[in-house]
């Protein structure tokens, strides 16, 4: 729920109240799960715990998290109120169904493009879905028509049969992966 995920974040402060099972030790590293299913959001912020209080049968923990997550907390924050970045213009998107293999920091999952763009693509997921925010490694196409890019995840849509997973291209490979899809997608109608 948005409302209560901001009723819980001090941005003064620059934590996040947390309640847990078990206390934390305190300046401990660890990470917090943020889930808003309805606005189609999964995220973990990284951070550390600045103070625990006891709280019922529970703790109440003060997660302090780090640059990265404070921005994917205000972003979360502005898609669940539905105030979005300013809007950008998304490239064409063109159908095209093809195998892909992403190495996800040791983990490879197989995958299966949805559509792409030259600013990404969007993908049928195999396994464990990724975090939105999580940077990984994309490999798809064969012989001459290969080609391997860093991307970014900017959403997942789960449910217990099926993940789709969306990719914006990091900026290091957009001119590698630029190429590839203008190539693979030569002729295509658009989707």
């Amino acid at each position: 729920d948005p409302a209560a995920l901001r009723a819980r974040w001090r941005p003064a402060a620059g934590v996040l109240l947390v309640r847990s099972p078990v206390a934390p030790r305190l300046r401990a590293r660890g990470a917090v799960q943020v889930d808003m299913p309805l606005a189609g959001v999964r995220v973990a912020l990284h951070g550390v715990a600045v103070a625990v209080h006891r709280a019922e049968d529970q703790f109440e923990v003060e997660f302090q998290p780090d640059g990265a997550g404070v921005r994917a907390l205000h972003r979360v924050l502005a898609e669940g109120a539905q105030q979005h970045a300013p809007f950008r213009p998304r490239a064409p998107r063109f159908r095209l169904t093809t195998p892909a293999v992403a190495l996800a920091g040791e983990r490879e999952v197989y995958a299966t493009t949805l559509s792409v763009s030259r600013g990404g693509c969007s993908l049928r997921w195999a396994g464990p879905a990724p975090v939105v925010g999580e940077l990984l490694r994309l490999r798809l196409g064969a012989a001459l028509r290969e080609v391997t890019a860093a991307f970014v995840v900017r959403w997942v849509d789960s449910d217990p049969h099926r993940t789709s997973v969306g990719l914006e291209v990091v900026r290091a490979t957009a001119d590698r992966w630029q190429a590839w899809a203008e190539l693979a997608t030569a002729g295509l109608p658009g989707a």
